[in-house]
C-alpha cells in the first residue's frame, strides 16, 4: 500500500511547480485586501491543490486502471491508499501556501496581516475530506470520465452552503440558532472533537460504500 501511496505522489510531479507559482501570484494579488480574503487564500487555496492532486490521480488511474488490478495487490489496498493519498495532499496543499505566503512575508515582498494557521489547515481537511468522501466512491465505481464534473460541482455547492447559511435571514431557522449557540458556548476542544468524529464517521462510510463497489466492479 505505500507504494500505491508513493505513486500517487510521484505523478503530482509536473504539478508541483505550477501549483507552488499558483500560490504566490494569489499570495501577491490579495496580500493588500485584508484579513477577510487572507482567510479565503489560506482555506480556499489549499483546498484547490488537494482536491486537485486527488483529481489528478483519479485521471492518471483510469488510464492505468487494468494494469493496476493485474498487480499483486488487493482492491481494498488501492482503496485505502487513495483516502491516505487525499490526507497527505491535504498537508501538501496547506504546506505549498503556508511556505510560500510566510516566505514571501519574510523577506518583504507582501506584509501579511497575519499567516496561515492550524485553524486554516483544520478547516481546509473538514473540506476536503467531506468532497472526497463523495467524490471517491464515485470515481471507484464510474471511473473519472464519467464522475469529472462532480468535483466542481460539490466544491462549488460547499462555498455556495457556507455562504447561504452566513446570510442573517437564515440565521434565524431554529436548528441553525441552536448550532450557533452551541459553538459560541462550547469549548475549543470539544467542537474540535465534535468535527473529528463527524469527519471520521463520514470518512469511515465513504470507505465501505468504495470497498463495496470497487469489489464488485467488472473492469472487463
Amino acid at each position: 500500500m505505500g507504494n500505491l501511496i508513493l505513486k500517487d505522489v510521484l505523478i503530482q510531479k509536473k504539478y508541483f511547480i505550477f501549483f507552488i507559482a499558483f500560490s504566490i501570484i494569489v499570495s501577491l494579488f490579495y496580500s493588500r485586501m485584508g484579513s477577510l480574503y487572507m482567510n479565503f487564500v489560506f482555506i480556499m487555496i489549499p483546498t484547490m491543490v488537494a482536491m486537485g492532486f486527488i483529481t489528478n490521480c483519479s485521471i492518471k488511474d483510469e488510464k492505468a486502471e487494468n494494469m493496476i488490478n493485474s498487480l499483486p495487490v488487493k482492491r481494498i489496498d488501492v482503496i485505502m491508499a487513495k483516502y491516505m493519498a487525499m490526507l497527505l495532499f491535504i498537508v501538501i496543499g496547506s504546506g505549498i501556501i503556508f511556505i510560500s505566503s510566510s516566505a514571501l512575508n519574510f523577506i518583504g515582498i507582501i506584509h501579511l496581516e497575519r499567516l496561515m494557521n492550524f485553524r486554516d489547515i483544520g478547516i481546509c481537511f473538514g473540506i476536503v475530506i467531506f468532497l472526497s468522501s463523495i467524490f471517491l466512491p464515485v470515481n471507484f465505481k464510474l471511473g473519472y470520465s464519467k464522475s469529472r464534473y462532480l468535483v466542481m460541482i460539490l466544491y462549488i455547492g460547499i462555498f455556495f452552503v457556507i455562504s447561504f447559511t452566513g446570510n442573517s435571514k437564515y440565521k434565524r431557522v431554529e436548528l441553525i440558532n441552536r448550532l450557533i449557540y452551541y459553538l459560541n458556548n462550547a469549548q475549543t476542544w470539544q467542537i474540535v472533537l465534535l468535527i473529528a468524529c463527524l469527519l471520521g464517521i463520514i470518512m469511515l462510510v465513504s470507505f465501505s460504500i468504495s470497498c463495496y463497489l470497487y469489489k464488485n466492479k467488472d473492469l472487463n
